[in-house]
């Protein structure tokens, strides 16, 4: 959003990391993060050192409109309409359940450190909280239809400012969920497992000439969870699952690219409209189940108030990833994923 270093902008790490060692850290580490705490650079939200881009491009005439992720502060005044944008509908936490969910755990005070800042899908609209997401809430979608509106208001209004729209997805962040519909579509494709897949996607990649015939792609590195031979039958089908409802996730996401593609080009604007699609960081391949600091009151949690069965992966109530052999699937030939310094993270 600058283009700046992140510690100038104050996000040297991820708040919930800053605020929670050792919820990404091996067995054994002794690393802490409790020194960034307070201090300049880990502030946790984007702070007034930088310029935004979209303050940039307001300033020089630009209509500039968001609609999806935010993660740059949880509070009114750290919203993306004080930081340059007109228009804006944003989550603010990292992730959130994408039907905006929550089970009773609040009540009862029996929320995990680890979902302490995404248990709710906390959503700002210009200057103000979103009280409740509208019934039928899910979060591409939902998304895809506050962009739409806030382009029909500007072309509808001959607003003839040119405009500068964000449209930052929480797809495809766990919970894996998404309409059945979706999902649906890829039943059985993933059967053979990571390895099969990986296999796949780095044929595809020298058939493309995107990478050499000579290629050799970094080993795959999962100690933390079982490798596919050792799984019984069911977990197969679990974790298969989980990556049907990441896909699932990723063809809903692209749906809703479609919607905004196709309206700008309904009303001929799409010609003359600059079009960048960016991706955060690699496929996100923690598993959550096999950290020390994380895996007993997470799962526990879990267990009690989520329903993870088979038949319902990817639904509103059911809360899954799907790990490290996945994710290296996706990120062949590169090393590793997500959270890593490498061309894979």
């Amino acid at each position: 959003m600058t283009g700046t270093d992140h510690h100038i902008a104050g996000l040297g790490n991820l708040v919930e990391w800053t605020d929670f060692s050792g919820q990404n850290f091996p067995k054994g580490s002794k690393f802490t993060t409790a020194p960034q705490r307070g201090m300049p650079g880990y502030e946790g939200y984007l702070n007034e050192r930088v310029a935004t881009l979209p303050e940039i491009l307001k300033d020089n005439g630009y209509l500039t409109l968001m609609a999806g992720k935010w993660h740059l502060g949880l509070k009114p005044e750290r919203s993306p309409q004080t930081r340059g944008f007109e228009r804006s509908f944003a989550l603010l936490p990292a992730c959130s359940n994408h039907y905006g969910w929550r089970p009773d755990a609040e009540k009862k005070g029996e929320i995990p450190m680890f979902l302490h800042k995404s248990i709710i899908a906390l959503h700002v609209e210009d200057d103000h909280y979103v009280d409740e997401l509208p019934e039928d809430w899910y979060s591409s979608n939902g998304y895809g239809d506050k962009m739409l509106q806030y382009l029909k208001d500007w072309n509808e209004s001959k607003d003839d400012r040119p405009f500068f729209a964000y449209y930052p997805f929480s797809a495809s962040h766990w919970p894996l969920q998404a309409p059945k519909e979706y999902i649906d579509h890829y039943r059985g494709v993933y059967d053979e497992g990571p390895e099969a897949l990986r296999q796949k996607r780095l044929a595809n990649l020298i058939k493309l000439g995107m990478i050499g015939k000579d290629t050799k792609p970094h080993p795959v590195v999962a100690d933390e969870v079982k490798g596919w031979d050792e799984l019984t039958d069911h977990e197969r089908a679990l974790s298969c699952r989980a990556m049907e409802a990441y896909a699932g996730m990723v063809e809903c996401m692209d749906h809703n690219i479609g919607r905004v593609t196709s309206y700008l080009e309904s009303i001929g604007e799409l010609d003359n409209t600059y079009i960048m699609f960016m991706s955060d960081n690699g496929a996100e391949g923690a598993a959550y189940e096999a950290y020390p600091m994380v895996k007993g009151p997470l799962m526990s949690h879990l267990g009690k108030y989520y329903d993870n069965s088979l038949a319902n992966i990817g639904a509103y109530n059911s809360f899954v990833w799907y790990g490290p052999r996945w994710a290296q699937a996706a990120t062949a030939p590169s090393r590793l994923y997500k959270a890593y310094t490498t061309e894979g993270g």
